[in-house]
Formats: structure tokens, C-alpha cells, sequence
């Protein structure tokens, strides 16, 4: 078993929806603080935007977990398709080999039916 965490454990520091602290943690720094507290594994999750990334920073950002020795996890919220394929892309870039789904997103909530086509 390994210790990990999220990027929730950070809320305040990474900033809300309605709450943007006057430096918001990055990605990079938050491997940082992971790895300064023992942890193993990182889960970065929608609270720290990936999406719009650049490869190149993505790259860096693998690189930089292998650096501080940790495993690197990604979650999401949204299930639509393009949605999942894009950041399986994203998982796949930094090594991740797990993505967590929160399967609804604001204005969409899928049927038990669409949820199991979703992940055919």
C-alpha cells in the first residue's frame, strides 16, 4: 500500500470555484508539498486545470513526479466522451494509469444506460 493524496487536500491553497487565493498553488508545486509530507502517490484532480496544458508542460510535470519519486494519479468530473478522451490522453501523457470519474457534470447527468455506453 502507498500514501497519497489528493489535490482536494490543498482546496484553499489551489482555489474554488467561487475563492482564488492570491497565488494559487500550480501542479509543479503542489508534487512539491506531496512530496514533502511523505506522500507516495498524487491525485490531481479538476481542481487543478490540466485541460488547457500544453504537452510540453505535461511532459514536465511527469517528469517532475518521477523526480520526486511519485506516482501520479488524474481525476476529472464529466463523462460525456470527448470529455473522457481527452483526459485519458492527459493520464496517458503523465503516466497515470488510473483516472478517477465523477461521472455527472453541471448540466448533464446521465441515465444508468448512458453511463454504461459511455464506457463501452
Amino acid at each position: 500500500m502507498k500514501v497519497g493524496m489528493s489535490s482536494y487536500a490543498f482546496r484553499w491553497a489551489v482555489g474554488t470555484r467561487d475563492f482564488t487565493p492570491p497565488t494559487p498553488l500550480t501542479a509543479f508545486k503542489l508534487l512539491e508539498k506531496a512530496a514533502a509530507l511523505g506522500a507516495e502517490v498524487v491525485q490531481i484532480c479538476e481542481n487543478v486545470p490540466l485541460e488547457g496544458l500544453p504537452e510540453d508542460t505535461l511532459n514536465d510535470l511527469a517528469r517532475h513526479a518521477v523526480e520526486l519519486g511519485l506516482v501520479l494519479e488524474v481525476g476529472t468530473r464529466g463523462s460525456r466522451p470527448e470529455h473522457l478522451r481527452h483526459y485519458l490522453g492527459i493520464a496517458e501523457r503523465l503516466g497515470a494509469h488510473l483516472l478517477r470519474v465523477v461521472l455527472t457534470d453541471a448540466g448533464w447527468e446521465p441515465s444508468f444506460d448512458e453511463m454504461v455506453d459511455v464506457f463501452r
